[in-house]
């Protein structure tokens, strides 16, 4: 490979600090998806906790893709 090897790691930062803030949005976005179900059905604390776990899960995969598809 004849790339630069500061130039990887640029493109390496610069897909983890998207991935980073995409990871927040969807933690974010879970746990109001979960408090939301909190107030229509009385779930006791479990909505919150499955949308915040599932908002991990989505950010997380999104840095797995966003790692993959440098890596090729």
């Amino acid at each position: 490979m004849d790339e630069d090897p500061k130039a990887i790691v640029k493109q390496l930062m610069r897909a983890a600090s998207i991935s980073v803030v995409a990871m927040i949005g969807f933690v974010c976005t879970g746990a109001a998806v979960g408090w939301g179900v909190e107030v229509l059905v009385d779930a006791r604390g479990w909505g919150v906790i499955i949308g915040v776990l599932a908002g991990v899960l989505l950010g997380f995969y999104q840095l797995y893709r966003q790692v993959m598809r440098l890596g090729q």
